[in-house]
């Protein structure tokens, strides 16, 4: 198996950063089949906190290291923020980050009985101007530092972030801004010398995260920038070109925002792709 503790460099430019989930994804295919091992191991630490001019993209790094654990098989994350030194590049704790990697593989490579990762979100659900975030535990009960839930932030349909209060209710929270009055999206901790307050029971921390709502109570995370408000759908919108369609990739990123942002408006796309395209609704 492998254990990867890298990232930095990658931090350095938006362009990099926003799709470190898609380049750990074809480095772990890679290996996989150099090695003739499709299901080898991978166990990634999240980049900790770091205060320097290199780190303002960190938080889409650690972003891109979450959407990898949670959408690769047989790959897992460590978070690592908490015992990060915002003054140093390679904070001096590594011995913590050893054992949360050993309770991590000993659990899900050996069988161990172990409470090996923080909590996760499990689901996200729109109650009217408010958000009901339910969390996985991780296997031991959620607690909080100072009581509270910090550094969360939600956006409505402009992609416009304000910080949010928070209630509490054992591995369920509340969230709200009074400057939102239809949340579409939501994230936490999203700086680069990010300190968690979310743990559980057994000191492990929730990563940071950032998501949207989708219709029916189901959440992507995102990975890339949300875009300022765009026309209303009933535009008639083509994207052509091969480059543009390929894989219905920049087709589904347009499906989500307008369901997260118009979820009342009725609207059709179809891929107008051609030549090697094979997404469904091609026209060739």
């Amino acid at each position: 198996g492998v254990v990867w503790y890298q990232g930095e460099s990658n931090g350095d430019f938006t362009e990099t950063a926003q799709v470190y989930d898609s380049m750990l994804r074809d480095l772990v295919d890679g290996w996989r089949a150099r090695w003739g091992q499709a299901e080898m191991p991978w166990y990634l630490v999240q980049l900790p906190c770091w205060n320097s001019p290199h780190s303002g993209q960190w938080p889409w790094v650690r972003q891109g290291q979450l959407i990898a654990s949670r959408t690769i098989p047989e790959v897992g994350m460590v978070t690592t923020c908490d015992i990060g030194d915002a003054s140093n590049l390679h904070p001096t704790q590594k011995r913590e980050v050893g054992e949360r990697l050993a309770k991590l593989i000993l659990a899900r490579n050996y069988g161990r009985n172990l409470v090996c990762s923080g909590p996760t979100v499990q689901s996200v659900s729109r109650l009217g101007k408010k958000l009901r975030i339910e969390f996985a535990t991780g296997g031991a009960p959620i607690r909080f530092k100072h009581a509270a839930w910090k550094n969360v932030e939600i956006a409505g349909e402009n992609g416009v972030y304000y910080r949010a209060t928070t209630t509490l209710n054992d591995n369920v929270a509340t969230v709200s801004s009074k400057e939102v009055t239809l949340p579409y999206a939501i994230r936490y901790g999203w700086t680069k010398e990010f300190r968690p307050s979310r743990f559980n029971e057994a000191g492990l921390p929730a990563s940071q995260f950032s998501l949207v709502i989708l219709p029916g109570g189901v959440f992507e995370l995102l990975n890339n920038e949300a875009s300022p408000i765009m026309p209303l759908p009933s535009e008639c919108w083509c994207a052509s070109g091969d480059s543009i369609t390929h894989n219905g990739g920049y087709l589904k990123t347009i499906f989500l925002y307008c369901a997260t942002r118009f979820p009342s408006n009725r609207f059709d796309l179809l891929n107008c792709g051609s030549g090697g395209d094979t997404a469904d609704g091609t026209l060739n």
